[in-house]
């Protein structure tokens, strides 16, 4: 059981960075426009898999490829869980949106069923941990303090890239009359985000500057030291 505070004693607040601060860094921009564009992609690819498996197969085997999709996106969660404590974050979201890319065109390009369902599964395993990865890298940067509403911003934003997709994918299939080039489009747009996630830099902050402490010398510190000498004083 953890210690009982004293009568009146005020609980510590909690730790993290303000909303505020969080919308306007590079690593919420970077993250935001980075799951933008992987759901994007994402989503428009699953939306159209039944449709692409069933011109190149039959109706049956399309059935099946989104089975093996969710099969592999809830085992691929599960092995991800235990991997992301292991390796950077953002290294591990970086690796997977590219990875998402490469299958996506694979899967837009591939004649053989062999080859079109390995595609799918390495697909599949993308999906789960991409969407475990989100909400994950904004709790590991920017704390408990504002999640809430900083998870509800970048997610905002991410709406934008599920319905999309689809739009997107589907009005390309028009113009093209086929696969080819929409699935191409859907991993080049994986691949951009896979790049604009790179950019935002490591989820977790060096303990020697957490990201809810200001760093020495900006305006925001020397704020918070003439607060804490006047309460001194």
């Amino acid at each position: 059981m953890g210690a009982r505070r004293a009568v009146g004693e005020v609980p510590p607040a909690p730790r993290g960075v303000a909303f505020a601060e969080a919308v306007r860094s590079r690593f919420f921009v970077a993250a935001t426009v980075g799951f933008v564009l992987a759901f994007g992609a994402q989503v428009g690819g699953i939306q159209q898999l039944v449709k692409l498996v069933e011109d190149r197969t039959d109706a049956a085997t399309a059935q099946f490829a989104i089975t093996a999709v969710a099969a592999t996106s809830v085992v691929a969660r599960l092995i991800g869980g235990r991997v992301v404590q292991l390796v950077p974050m953002m290294g591990l979201a970086v690796v997977l949106v590219a990875t998402q890319a490469a299958a996506l065109v694979v899967i837009g390009v591939a004649e053989s069923t062999l080859v079109l369902f390995l595609a799918i599964i390495v697909f599949g395993a993308t999906v789960g941990n991409v969407l475990m990865l989100q909400p994950l890298l904004i709790a590991e940067r920017f704390g408990v303090r504002d999640y809430p509403r900083i998870f509800s911003r970048t997610q905002l934003y991410a709406v934008i890239g599920t319905a999309g997709g689809p739009l997107l994918l589907g009005a390309l299939y028009d113009l093209s009359d086929g696969y080819q080039v929409p699935y191409t489009v859907a991993g080049a747009c994986s691949l951009l985000g896979a790049g604009a996630l790179a950019l935002g830099g490591p989820a977790t902050v060096d303990a020697a500057s957490p990201p809810d402490e200001p760093a020495p010398g900006s305006p925001t510190a020397s704020a918070t030291d003439a607060q804490a000498s006047t309460r001194m004083s």
